[in-house]
């Protein structure tokens, strides 16, 4: 789902639709995956 709207531009609606989820589940799911990003990442990009 990240990669789907944040490299592709399909709106959380269009995801949704495409896996066969409803919409407020593609933005949780895209939330808590960035999140997992970020702590994996470290704030400031750089791997912890």
């Amino acid at each position: 789902a990240i990669l789907l709207k944040h490299y592709y531009g399909y709106s959380y609606d269009e995801i949704g639709t495409m896996l066969g989820i409803p919409e407020g589940t593609v933005k949780s799911r895209t939330a808590y995956g960035i999140k997992q990003l970020r702590k994996e990442m470290g704030d400031d990009g750089q791997r912890a």
